[in-house]
């Protein structure tokens, strides 16, 4: 018996993900089945299930969804990608502003020429200061995040207050902007302890998570030609208790210098090279 499914295709989340709903001919989502993305600049197919609700989500398209991106969160594929979705278009026709760091935008809407400038020290610090310059007067809606984590947010334009949704949502402004108007965000957050598991705890603060200075121990490997495999352990006690009920005071210092251990190595290494001229090299073969 031959039986007919389509992929009924949502809208993209974004430029480089397709996601859908498996369904049969009567329209009922059929879980667990199989499908095969083939053709563009793909070497070989690649295979999804769908899950027990019949969807599917395809991340890691680019090009138009003829080309998969291997390891795409690895880094630093994931900051030219954290970049490139800092902003968007919204469905309604305006801008959203999925995450926040400093940025500089230049976009149209309704074919009118808009450039957004983004003045933050986010993460770090939950205050952020947009300018919007439309090339002339225009109305359009402005979707603003709210995370998840935040305690309470304020959102002020030229000054004028607006009322802010709940944390883990967005803000929408529909307004008609002008070149120099200017949105002021203060997002708010408590320093919380997170359970994970085996009874681990973790430290965090809005967006940021804390880590435990430790010192470190870098061993080479093996050389691989221009770089190298390194093998990383600690040289100072990392594994300490805490209670989930611990009070938690956050304050900022100076870091300070931040010692490269395998740079700092490496360095070494030039150096031995440059007294010994005739001492083997990474990657070279003495026989």
């Amino acid at each position: 018996m031959l039986v007919l499914l389509c992929l009924v295709l949502a809208t993209p989340l974004r430029a480089d993900t397709i996601s859908g709903t498996v369904k049969d001919p009567s329209g009922a989502v059929v879980a667990g089945a199989r499908i095969e993305l083939t053709g563009g600049n793909l070497s070989q197919p690649l295979l999804l299930t769908s899950d027990e609700s019949g969807n599917v989500t395809i991340f890691s398209l680019e090009n138009g969804g003829d080309h998969l991106i291997c390891c795409a969160p690895n880094h630093p594929q994931g900051w030219s990608k954290f970049t490139g979705s800092l902003w968007m278009a919204s469905a309604d026709g305006g801008l959203a502003a999925t995450a926040y760091a400093p940025c500089t935008v230049n976009t149209s809407v309704a074919g009118i020429p808009v450039r957004i400038e983004e003045i933050t020290d986010y993460p770090f610090r939950g205050k952020i200061s947009i300018n919007v310059d439309p090339e002339r007067s225009t109305r359009f809606p402005m979707h603003l995040r709210v995370p998840g984590w935040a305690s309470s947010a304020d959102i002020s334009i030229n000054g004028k207050t607006y009322a802010v949704s709940n944390a883990g949502s967005f803000t929408r402004i529909e307004r008609s902007w002008t070149s120099g108007d200017r949105i002021e965000i203060d997002i708010r957050s408590e320093a919380r302890i997170v359970s994970g598991i085996n009874r681990a705890l973790t430290f965090e603060d809005g967006p940021l998570v804390f880590a435990l200075p430790v010192d470190e121990e870098w061993v080479k490997l093996r050389d691989r030609g221009f770089t190298a495999d390194w093998q990383l352990y600690s040289k100072s006690p990392w594994n300490y208790a805490a209670s989930a009920q611990a009070k938690i005071t956050r304050g900022e210092q100076a870091v300070g210098d931040v010692v490269d251990h395998r740079r700092r190595l490496e360095q070494e290494e030039a150096l031995e090279d440059e007294a010994d001229p005739g001492r083997p090299q990474a990657g070279e073969l003495v026989v």
